[in-house]
C-alpha cells in the first residue's frame, strides 16, 4: 500500500531537458513521453503534436491516455496554480474530473509497468534525472446514459463552479471513449494501491504515474492519409478516375486538384504492349534478411517495428538487442513475402536509398526499398545494381519534388508504380509514375 505522505517530493536532477526534435520540455511532462519508445516520442514532442484523428485510427488506448496525461502534466508545470482538470470526449460520452492533490517521486518499486529511473532520463548527457513523478489525485468518473449526451451531476457541477476560484479547469480532449475507459481503469488501479475502494458517484483518491507503452499500435486500422492534408483517413473518398489517390473529404479532393490533374487517369489507362518499361527482382534475393549491407528497418508513426539483418542471424540478434533497449515495444521480423495479388497488376512504393552531402555515393551503394501497399505483403531491398534503376532515379527527380528542407534522395525522391507478380519475381513498370495513392 502506498502512503502518499511518505513519499519525496519530485525533484529532478534538471527542471527542463532539450529533446532532439522540439524545444525544452519540462522534465514532469517529459516523464510520460519517456513511456513510448524512443523511434516513437518525435510526434510527442514535435509542435502540434498528433491529432485525435490519427490517435483513433491507429493508436491503443493506452498511448491515447498516455497522451492526454503529457498534456496535463505539461500544463501542470506551466501554470503554476493549475490543478483541476477535465478529461472528456469530443462528442460528450464520457468524462473524468481530475484534481491533483500532490506532485511526488514515485517509490522504486511501484511495479513492473512504472517507468524506471533508468528509462527517464536526459536526451542529452544520457544520465538519469531521478525517480519519475506521480500525481496523488481526486477523480469523478461520469458517463452519459443511452441515447444522451454527458450532463453534469450535483457532484460534478460544484467542482466546476469552485474551479473559478480555485486556479482554473483546463479541458482535455480525449482521443475515444475507450481512452476513458482505459483511465477509469487506471484511477480504480490507484485507488486500490491507496488501500481505498472505488465508491461508485463519488470523488476518490487515486495515483497516476508514467506507465511503459506495451503496445503502440491496435491491428487492422486504417493505413490511408488523405492526398491533400496529410490527416490519416477512415471515411475514405477515392478519386473517382485515377481509383488510387484518397481523400479525407470533398473540400481536400477539390484543392488538390490543380496538382493531381496533371497525373490523375494515368493509373487508369490501358498500357502499351510493346513500349512499357520495366525491371525485375527476385524476392529471395531481395529479402532483408538476404540482402548485405543495411539492416531493414521498417518504423511506422507510432513505433511500430520490422527489422531484419544482413544475415537471418545478424537480424534476429539485432532484433533481440532493441527489444532488451525498448521493452515493451512492438519489434518483429520483417514479415515472409507473399503473393496476395494473383495475377492482377498491384502498386507498389519505390525509394531510392539516402545520400548525404558529406556522401552522395551512398545511393549508388545502398538498396531500395520496395513494398506494395496498403498490405505490405512483401518488403523488400533491391540491389542498387539492378538494371533500368538508373532510370526510375532519373525519372524521380523530374516528376516528384523532395520534401523542404530534405536532401535530395532522403524521403522526397519515392514514387509510385504499379507491378506484377511472375512465380518468385516481382516485375516494376516504371513507364509511369502514379498519383499518391494515400499509404
Amino acid at each position: 500500500m502506498v502512503k502518499v505522505s511518505k513519499l519525496p517530493p519530485f525533484e529532478p536532477r534538471k527542471s527542463h531537458v532539450q529533446c532532439a526534435n522540439g524545444p525544452n520540455m519540462p522534465a514532469l511532462s517529459w516523464a510520460w513521453s519517456s513511456c513510448m519508445p524512443a523511434f516513437a516520442r518525435g510526434a510527442f514532442n514535435r509542435p502540434g503534436g498528433v491529432d485525435n484523428e490519427s490517435l483513433r485510427q491507429s493508436a491503443t488506448p493506452q498511448m491515447m491516455w498516455n497522451y492526454s496525461m503529457f498534456h496535463v502534466a505539461s500544463h501542470f508545470h506551466t501554470h503554476e496554480r493549475l490543478h483541476r482538470f477535465m478529461i472528456k470526449t469530443e462528442d460528450d460520452t464520457a468524462a473524468i474530473l481530475l484534481e491533483i492533490t500532490h506532485l511526488r517521486s514515485c517509490p522504486a518499486d511501484m511495479g513492473h509497468d512504472t517507468l524506471p529511473a533508468s528509462k527517464f532520463f536526459d536526451p542529452e548527457d544520457k544520465e538519469s534525472l531521478g525517480q519519475p513523478p506521480i500525481f496523488a489525485v481526486r477523480y469523478f468518473y461520469e458517463k452519459r446514459m443511452m441515447g444522451s449526451k454527458w450532463r453534469p451531476s450535483n457532484v460534478s457541477t460544484s467542482f466546476l463552479r469552485s474551479s473559478a476560484h480555485n486556479g482554473g479547469l483546463m479541458e482535455v480532449t480525449a482521443a475515444s471513449l475507450e481512452e476513458i475507459e482505459f483511465a477509469r481503469q487506471e484511477l480504480e488501479r490507484g485507488t486500490a494501491m491507496l488501500g481505498k475502494t472505488t465508491r461508485e458517484g463519488k470523488f476518490n483518491e487515486s495515483l497516476l504515474y508514467p506507465v511503459l507503452i506495451t503496445k503502440t499500435k491496435e491491428a487492422g486500422k486504417a493505413g490511408y492519409i488523405c492526398a491533400y492534408c496529410s490527416a490519416i483517413v477512415s471515411q475514405r473518398l477515392c478519386c473517382s478516375q485515377c481509383k488510387v489517390t484518397f481523400y479525407c473529404g470533398r473540400d481536400c479532393q477539390v484543392k488538390h486538384w490543380k496538382d493531381h490533374k496533371r497525373v490523375c487517369c494515368k493509373a487508369t489507362e490501358t498500357p502499351g504492349t510493346g513500349d512499357r518499361k520495366s525491371f525485375t527482382f527476385d524476392i529471395e534475393d531481395a529479402s532483408l534478411d538476404s540482402v548485405g549491407g543495411p539492416y531493414g528497418l521498417f518504423v511506422n508513426r507510432f513505433g511500430n517495428v520490422s527489422l531484419s539483418g544482413p544475415s537471418e542471424e545478424e537480424g534476429k540478434q539485432a532484433r533481440k538487442d532493441l527489444r532488451k533497449q525498448h521493452k515493451g515495444a512492438n519489434i518483429s521480423k520483417v514479415p515472409d513475402a507473399r503473393n496476395v495479388h494473383s495475377d492482377s497488376e498491384f502498386i507498389v512504393k519505390l525509394q531510392p536509398p539516402a545520400k548525404t552531402p558529406t556522401n552522395p555515393g551512398l545511393r549508388q551503394s545502398n538498396p531500395w526499398m520496395c513494398y506494395d501497399g496498403p498490405t505490405r505483403s512483401f518488403q523488400a531491398h533491391i540491389p542498387s545494381t539492378t538494371t533500368g534503376l538508373d532510370e526510375v532515379y532519373a525519372l524521380l527527380q523530374r516528376e516528384t519534388r523532395p520534401l523542404q528542407g530534405m536532401v535530395p534522395g532522403v524521403i522526397g525522391y519515392k514514387g509510385y508504380f504499379k507491378a506484377r507478380w511472375e512465380g518468385s519475381t516481382v516485375r516494376v513498370y516504371y513507364d509511369r509514375v502514379l498519383p499518391f495513392p494515400g499509404w
